[in-house]
C-alpha cells in the first residue's frame, strides 16, 4: 500500500484547487465574451452614421392614413402610406394593395364641397360590401369611409354606387356616412 505523507495530500489538494481556480476563470471569460455581443452601431462613428441617414432619399409622394380590420375583424387600425399623389383613385388602390378591398372595386367620380365628399363608385364595390356579411361590411366600408375622411379631411361623405344609393342586403346608405368608429 502506498503511503502519502500529510504534506504532499496538501500539495495536491492546492494544486488541485489552483487548475479547478483557473478552469472556472477561463469559463467565466469565455461566457462573458459569448454574453457580452456588439453593437452594429458602436464601430461606425457618429458623423459616419449621419451621414448615412442623410443618403437615403424621402419617399416620393404624400402620406395618407388608411384603415383595415385587425386580424379579430373587430376593430378598424389606422396606418400610414405613401402614394404617388392624393387622388381617390390612389386611396383606392391603396386599399386593394393592403388587401382591404379587392381588384375591381372603383371610384367612378368623387367631389368635394367644404367638409364633404361625394363619392360614386363601381358596382363590383357593392358586390364585394354584399359578400362579406354584416361585420365585414361594417369593417370594408368604414376603412374606405375612414382613409377618404381623413385623407380629404372632410366630416361627411355621400356614397352612390353607378348613380344610386348604396344598398348591400344588409343596409341601404342613402345618408351622409361619417366617420366609423368601433
Amino acid at each position: 500500500m502506498l503511503q502519502v505523507s500529510p504534506l504532499a495530500a496538501a500539495e495536491r489538494i492546492y494544486t488541485m484547487k489552483k487548475y479547478i481556480a483557473l478552469v472556472m476563470g477561463a469559463i467565466l471569460v469565455l461566457s462573458l465574451a459569448a454574453c457580452g455581443g456588439t453593437d452594429p452601431d458602436a464601430d461606425t462613428p457618429p458623423d459616419s452614421q449621419s451621414q448615412l441617414e442623410q443618403d437615403v432619399p424621402a419617399p416620393e409622394g404624400v402620406t395618407v392614413t388608411y384603415y383595415y380590420s385587425d386580424s379579430t375583424a373587430e376593430h378598424l387600425i389606422a396606418a400610414d402610406a405613401v402614394i404617388p399623389e392624393l387622388s381617390p383613385e390612389n386611396l383606392m388602390q391603396l386599399l386593394i394593395d393592403q388587401t382591404v378591398w379587392a381588384e375591381g372595386a372603383a371610384v367612378n367620380s368623387f367631389s368635394q364641397e367644404g367638409d364633404q365628399l361625394t363619392v360614386d363608385v363601381s358596382s363590383d364595390f357593392s358586390a364585394q360590401l354584399q359578400g362579406a356579411g354584416t361585420t365585414g361590411e361594417y369593417l370594408m366600408l368604414g376603412s374606405f369611409v375612414n382613409t377618404f375622411l381623413t385623407a380629404y379631411q372632410a366630416q361627411s361623405m355621400v356614397l352612390t354606387v353607378d348613380g344610386e344609393p348604396l344598398a348591400t342586403g344588409h343596409n341601404i346608405y342613402d345618408t351622409a356616412l361619417t366617420f366609423f368608429q368601433d
